[in-house]
């Protein structure tokens, strides 16, 4: 059974930010009341252009692609601008906008 981790441990792990940063991110973001998805967007701590599609993410984080995708409609769900764009009838392509 996978464990489900939280965004921004994922986002470590996948070396998109650092400990350090999150940590920071996640004090500055309880001030701000956005969910930390949104506060890092917004303040340029994750870049709105990165791309990751669900094979490369699930690899990098040793989850399931399903539990991927499970992620990804739960932050969608949450209001947390993300865009699923499908490349050749393979594979979908995320960003955060």
């Amino acid at each position: 059974m996978k464990i489900k981790k939280r965004l921004g441990e994922m986002l470590v792990e996948s070396g998109l930010i650092t400990e350090e940063k999150l940590q920071q991110a996640l004090i500055d973001q309880k001030k701000t009341g956005l969910k930390l998805g949104q506060y890092l967007t917004r303040q340029s701590i994750v870049n709105e252009q990165q791309i990751i599609d669900y094979k490369v993410l699930s690899e990098a984080l040793n989850l399931t692609e399903s539990s991927i995708r499970d992620y990804v409609r739960k932050l969608i769900k949450k209001g947390i601008p993300v865009e699923k764009i499908k490349v050749n009838n393979k594979s979908i392509q995320l960003s955060i906008s």
